[in-house]
C-alpha cells in the first residue's frame, strides 16, 4: 500500500515527494480503519488534504467504488499483501446514501401535500383499528370482512417515519422560501401528532389472540 523508497532509488525532490505521499497513505489506512470499525467516533479526516478531499467519498452520502491494484511477484509481496489488507478493510465501510433532489419550493410544497393526503387516510383506518379493539375487549365478535388487515398497521409505519424525515429535508431546503414555509411546516405537528404507541402492531396482536383464546374459553 505505501512506496517502498528503497526499491525506487529516488533522490532529492523525487524523494521528498514520496515521503509526502507515504504520508498521505497512511492517514487514508487510518480514515479506512475508523470507518470500517464502526464504533470510533472520530475519524481522522483532516490528517492530510487527501482524506479531506475523499471525505465525502468515503463516509458521506456517496456510493464509492475503490480498484486497488497489486503485483503478482515475489519482489512485490510486502507491497501486495498490505493493498490486499487495505481492500479487505475497505470493504466493511458501510453507507446509508439517499438521492440528492434539488426541488423548488413548490415541487415541496406539493408532496408535503401528498403525504398529509396520505396520512388523513392512515389515521382513518388507524381509527377503524382502535374502534375494533374496542369490540373485542368488550366481548363482541368481528367478522373478518370487519376486521383491519395488519398490512395497513405496517404502512402507517413506515408512513409516520417518511413523514418525519421529509419534515427534516422541508425544513433545510425551503428555508429561502419564506412565504412557503409559513404555509407548509404549520401542518407538521398536527400531521406527526401521530400515537405511535397505538401503532404497535405486535402488541395489537397478541391483545387480540388473547382476546380470541377468552372466547375459545367460555
Amino acid at each position: 500500500f505505501f512506496i517502498k523508497v528503497s526499491k525506487t532509488g529516488a533522490e532529492g525532490q523525487v524523494l521528498d515527494e514520496a515521503k509526502n505521499i507515504n504520508k498521505s497513505l497512511s492517514a487514508l489506512g487510518n480514515v479506512i480503519s475508523a470507518l470500517a470499525d464502526g464504533t470510533k467516533s472520530h475519524v481522522p479526516y483532516r490528517d492530510s488534504k487527501l482524506t479531506r478531499i475523499l471525505q465525502e467519498s468515503l463516509g458521506g452520502n456517496a456510493r464509492t467504488t475503490i480498484i486497488i491494484c497489486c503485483s503478482p511477484a515475489s519482489y512485490n509481496e510486502s507491497e501486495t499483501k498490505s493493498t490486499l489488507e487495505f481492500g479487505k478493510r475497505a470493504k466493511c465501510i458501510k453507507n446509508s446514501v439517499t438521492v440528492n433532489e434539488e426541488l423548488t419550493a413548490e415541487e415541496w410544497k406539493r408532496r408535503w401535500e401528498k403525504e398529509r393526503e396520505k396520512v388523513a387516510r392512515l389515521k382513518g383506518q388507524l381509527s377503524r383499528a382502535e374502534m375494533e379493539l374496542e369490540r373485542w375487549r368488550r366481548g363482541e365478535t368481528v367478522t373478518k370482512d370487519e376486521q383491519i388487515s395488519l398490512n395497513d398497521t405496517d404502512e402507517t409505519l413506515s408512513t409516520t417515519q417518511s413523514m418525519i424525515s421529509l419534515s427534516t429535508v422541508t425544513s433545510s431546503v425551503l428555508s429561502p422560501a419564506a412565504s412557503v414555509v409559513g404555509t407548509v411546516l404549520p401542518v407538521v405537528n398536527p400531521i406527526l401528532g401521530l400515537d405511535t404507541r397505538s401503532l404497535n402492531v405486535d402488541e395489537w396482536e397478541k391483545e387480540r389472540s388473547a382476546l380470541y383464546q377468552q372466547l375459545d374459553e367460555k
